[in-house]
Formats: C-alpha cells, structure tokens, sequence
C-alpha cells in the first residue's frame, strides 16, 4: 500500500509540473508558449489524481493485493507515458519533424495520460460503491 501512494504521490508531482516541462521544450529559445492555456487543460488530469490520492488517503478500505497491483501497473504506464511524450517532443527539436511511429505513441500517450486517472478513479469509486453495496445487503440479510 505504501509503494502505491509513494507512485501516485511522483505522478502528481509530474503531472503538476508537466505543463512547465512542456511549455519550456515548446517554448525553447522564443517566449514561452501559452501557459494558461496549457494548465487550464492540464488541470482535468491533476485533478482526478488529486482525487484517487484522496480516496486512497481518506478511505480506510481493506488492501486487496490484485486492486494495489493493478493500480501500481496503472501508474508506472502513466509514468511511462509521461517519459513518451517528453521523449517525442525532445526528438522532435533534434530532427525538426516528428515520424510516423513517434506521432502515433505520442497521440497514444497523450490519451493514456488523461484517460488513466480517470480509470482509477472509476476502479477507486466503483470499490467503494461495491463494499458499500455488500455491507448494505448484508445488513438487511
């Protein structure tokens, strides 16, 4: 339990300053490139994970081995994606142009990156819901 909230705790912090690392690889050698804009949009994916570490931290709920492992395996992918899409933008100023195979992981990483913390909210929440759910039938039971 605690790698987990260790991991989740790094993704924020990446995902806190992303838009800064971004707006400095888009920006290199020119004025920087609208931050506002990019911190704006960024903010749907800070958020989620705001609230999947709030629901970790605040939730007291049982560890169940298979839900940590297939958040931890969620997150080292967001982590992963992160690194994907610095790596594409830092070749693109070595070359000037992106090729194929980095357009298509760049357009998967970025998906990833903003679909992944809304998936484990949905698994976080939907646990919830389901050990509510149990506790409820079994008290009427």
């Amino acid at each position: 339990m605690k790698a987990l909230r260790d991991r989740l705790q790094f993704t924020i912090t990446l995902a806190l300053f992303f838009p800064v690392i971004l707006d400095s690889l888009l920006g290199f050698g020119s004025e920087p490139v609208a931050s506002k804009e990019m911190i704006l949009k960024w903010g749907v994916v800070i958020a989620a994970l705001i609230f999947d570490y709030l629901i970790i931290e605040i939730k007291d709920w049982k560890v169940n081995e298979k839900l940590v492992t297939s958040l931890n395996r969620l997150l080292l992918m967001e982590i992963l994606m992160f690194a994907v899409i610095c790596f594409v933008f830092a070749s693109l100023f070595q070359n000037g142009n992106i090729p194929t195979f980095y357009d298509w992981s760049l357009r998967v990483s970025l998906v990833g990156v903003i679909a992944i913390p809304l998936i484990i909210f949905i698994i976080l929440a939907g646990n919830i819901v389901f050990r509510m759910y149990k506790s409820i039938t079994r008290d009427i039971v």
